[in-house]
């Protein structure tokens, strides 16, 4: 899943990956543990920011490229439900469970996840972002407390990481949602 990478910090879609001074990957250090409500409550938040904007999108736009990447707002939520699908993976299976285009970079993994997306209908991208939605809430509504912060109770994950953090980027949305806003920003500009 998550990968180790030297050099400090670096922010891209999906893992922040953070390294200390000895280049060991630290990205899932969390400073302090969260309850299933608080994360919960976090990931109802920031689903409802980025929906907020989403819902400034046309639907006729939702396949118009321009976003980073070329992507269009068909491809971020193909590559949103790809990641929640593999939270409630890991979910399901209490342990560092996944695709193997984890062993990838954010961008080769991301592209060929887009690419595979690319031939379905919007309809079916929007009918899976929100059953693949309301499932990866389900599954961590199953979750307990412990779980959600003690990685003993997850075979096989460093001692180090906090559980929560595997299954749930804390900057996901808000990251596309800035995307998408300055996309829609940028139109706007360009249509005056």
């Amino acid at each position: 899943m998550p990968r180790s990478a030297t050099g400090g910090r670096r922010e891209g879609c999906g893992w922040v990956v953070v390294t200390d001074r000895k280049g060991a990957d630290v990205s899932a250090l969390w400073p302090a543990p969260v309850t299933v409500a608080q994360l919960t409550e976090m990931v109802r938040t920031d689903r409802a920011e980025w929906e907020a904007v989403l819902a400034r999108v046309p639907r006729e736009r939702l396949t118009e490229s321009g976003l980073p990447g070329g992507w269009a707002v068909k491809d971020v939520l193909a590559h949103m439900t790809w990641a929640m699908r593999e939270g409630i993976g890991v979910m399901r299976a209490r342990r560092l469970v996944g695709s193997d285009l984890w062993k990838l970079d954010d961008d080769g993994r991301n592209a060929i996840v887009v690419e595979q997306s690319r031939a379905r209908s919007l309809d079916t991208v929007l009918a899976d972002y929100e059953t693949t939605s309301a499932d990866y809430m389900k599954e961590l509504a199953g979750l307990s407390d412990d779980e959600l912060n003690d990685p003993a109770r997850w075979p096989e994950m460093p001692p180090d990481w906090r559980p929560w953090r595997i299954i749930y980027d804390p900057k996901h949305y808000a990251h596309h949602a800035a995307d998408l806003r300055e996309w829609l920003e940028g139109s706007a500009a360009s249509q005056r």
